[in-house]
């Protein structure tokens, strides 16, 4: 088990984005617990990519079709969630 680390800008994003809708805000949820007990869960399609926040390689982490998690190893046993948003938002 890993513990997530958010950093301010997507603690920021996700509780902009799933204020409003109850069905992200579950499926965030559900995605943030299985980064946590395992972060290349089947359902989660995590891969390298090369991403906005960081301008590095880190992971992304499907939360549905269109929203992404964006994060990185920490220590060995912590994950920094770096980013949170649409494909085109998280992307370079």
């Amino acid at each position: 088990m890993y513990i997530l680390e958010l950093s301010n800008h997507a603690e920021t994003k996700i509780l902009k984005r799933t204020k409003r809708d109850r069905i992200l805000a579950g499926q965030t949820e559900k995605a943030l617990n299985n980064i946590a007990k395992n972060p290349f869960y089947p359902s989660l399609k995590s891969h390298k990519a090369n991403v906005a926040v960081t301008n590095s390689k880190a992971y992304a982490s499907w939360v549905n079709g269109e929203y992404r998690i964006v994060w990185d190893y920490e220590k060995e046993n912590r994950i920094s969630i770096l980013d949170f948003g649409t494909h085109n938002e998280v992307y370079v």
